[in-house]
């Protein structure tokens, strides 16, 4: 970002606003609560140390300048209540204030996300696209000028949203931990449900669903727990939530057992990334002339961590630049909706523009994608749609 005549990184500069407009609610609403506000300001003078403490180890332990939100989060809280814990002072309803400094600095934080391309969203028909100089920053270039969903933008609005329920019930006189509580029960479900627009692979996984959905499950179900126990205020609905999300749960894991086509495998994140990585490095290599046939000899085969060879690369017909790409799975088949589902990522990750698909010998699919005017990586969404499948409809 530009300020003033001179270059700022952006998701640095956001985070200091999000640190200012933080510190400036809980200020705010220590003194409408009738709290000492140098208090607060001392706890959260810990918050922030505990932030830099957390964000320094995982630069030491990885290598990477990277911040996991839930982590992060988790580490700040604990810190600052034990901290007030220790110092007397009535530790739920200082940590009801300091929850809701948290997510306004996190709100401001999924905005500096947006702008620099971390946390990005999945490939879609209509979405952001970066740029190389995002690139250049770290940026996945494999997804330069690809669309993909805004998820940090739908995030950084919603925590604006639970930010101001919170301090609704906040200064409503609700119990002391209710804003706590109700900050975390909104987050975690709007996390949950989030992480499957995610389309960033650098986030571990396990049973199918990543980190923070586990993160979330579990923290409601603990703040449910203590809630039994009395130890913070729980409603009816919080516990509702908790059997949605694990209803939820269960519902996407057998919907993904009973995937013949295993299209989950597919569209995962990490899968996701090694097409894009694939279409880029095709998109560098000398297009070749002549018909599909003449390419799919010349460029050779890359399988993929989930089996799917593709062969293929740029090639000039007579209707312009096409990508041409020739799709088999070791194993198996392709079926109907793994095809159609696989197809439509690489048109995206092509930034297609008229798309052909059409069953082969042996298990091999081709996929032939008309790109945007001027070459690949063209700018304009997709506008109109091709397919011939015939063969594969009646399997």
């Amino acid at each position: 970002m530009r300020l003033l005549g001179r270059d700022l990184p952006a998701f640095h500069l956001c985070a200091v606003a999000g640190l200012v407009a933080g510190l400036a609610l809980v200020t705010a609403l220590a003194l409408r609560l009738g709290l000492a506000p140098l208090v607060e300001a001392g706890l959260a003078a810990i918050a922030v140390a505990l932030f830099l403490v957390y964000a320094m180890m995982h630069k030491m332990i990885t290598g990477q300048e990277s911040l996991v939100h839930y982590r992060a989060l988790l580490m700040v809280i604990a810190g600052v209540a034990s901290a007030a814990w220790f110092a007397g002072l009535p530790v739920l309803r200082f940590m009801d204030i300091t929850i809701l400094g948290v997510g306004t600095f996190a709100a401001f934080g999924r905005v500096g996300c947006l702008m620099v391309g971390c946390c990005h969203g999945r490939p879609g028909r209509h979405g952001i696209r970066y740029r190389e100089e995002h690139a250049r920053s770290g940026f996945p270039r494999s997804f330069v000028g690809v669309p993909l969903l805004p998820v940090q933008a739908v995030e950084a609005v919603a925590l604006a949203a639970i930010v101001a329920g919170g301090c609704t019930i906040l200064l409503g006189g609700a119990r002391p931990g209710s804003a706590l509580v109700w900050y975390f029960v909104a987050y975690g479900t709007l996390r949950f449900c989030l992480e499957f627009l995610r389309g960033d692979a650098d986030r571990p996984y396990m049973l199918g669903f990543s980190e923070a959905q586990w993160t979330a499950v579990l923290v409601v179900a603990a703040l449910c727990v203590a809630g039994y126990c009395g130890a913070v205020p729980v409603l009816p609905w919080h516990s509702g939530m908790l059997g949605a999300l694990a209803a939820a749960m269960i519902a996407v894991a057998a919907g993904r057992g009973m995937d013949n086509d295993e299209c989950f495998q597919l569209l995962h994140p990490v899968h996701v990334s090694e097409l894009a990585r694939i279409v880029a490095m095709r998109r560098a290599e000398p297009r070749i002339e002549g018909d599909e046939s003449d390419s799919a000899a010349s460029a050779r085969p890359i399988v993929t961590s989930r089996g799917v060879s593709v062969t293929g690369g740029l090639i000039g017909t007579a209707r312009g630049t096409s990508y041409y790409f020739a799709l088999s799975r070791r194993g198996h088949r392709f079926g109907l909706q793994g095809a159609q589902r696989l197809a439509e990522l690489m048109v995206l990750l092509c930034n297609g523009r008229t798309w052909e698909l059409v069953r082969g010998r042996w298990g091999v699919v081709h996929l032939l994608i008309d790109v945007q005017p001027g070459g690949s990586g063209g700018h304009e969404s997709a506008t109109k749609k091709e397919t011939s499948y015939p063969s594969l409809a009646g399997e």
